[in-house]
């Protein structure tokens, strides 16, 4: 994740000033314009420190947090016959506060409910009574983000093979 500073010289009248920007991750710039990208999550730290023409020296901090974006990745198909590869439908979401995964039939019928993003569909009602038949199945993913209050949807067709 990548957050771009830009940072613009205002007119100074009668004096030449300098500037000197420190990010907490060591990094430095000592021109009062200039673009830079902080790479990563976290809290960070900008300080900047100003030297007018006159000598008189001032500085200022300021903190801004960069939190990871969720990361999903949703497979189409998955094939529970046995052979021990792609056996569960397994949805792969991170960096999530909150969780729900719920399978729907052709007819909407559902067939498979969890909100432990680690519990998978193994392609059978609600993962312990009679298998179901192959073909096209739907999903509807609720998820929050984490320190959000908004919930995200996600829906789309997962195809079971046997």
């Amino acid at each position: 994740h990548v957050i771009i500073f830009l940072i613009t010289r205002k007119q100074i009248r009668l004096t030449q000033q300098q500037c000197l920007y420190y990010l907490n991750t060591g990094e430095a710039w000592n021109d009062c314009s200039f673009t830079s990208a902080v790479q990563g999550s976290g809290v960070f730290t900008i300080t900047q420190v100003v030297t007018s023409g006159f000598g008189c020296v001032d500085s200022l901090s300021r903190e801004f947090i960069i939190r990871p974006l969720p990361e999903i990745f949703i497979p189409n198909t998955f094939t529970p016959n046995g052979d021990f590869i792609n056996e569960l439908f397994e949805p792969s979401l991170s960096w999530i506060a909150d969780y729900q995964l719920t399978i729907y039939d052709r007819w909407g019928g559902i067939v498979f409910k969890s909100d432990d993003l680690f519990r998978y569909w193994n392609g059978k009602l609600f993962n312990a009574f009679e298998e179901l038949p192959q073909g096209a199945y739907v999903y509807r993913i609720r998820y929050r983000a984490f320190e959000e209050t908004k919930d995200y949807f996600l829906e789309g067709s997962v195809t079971l093979v046997r």
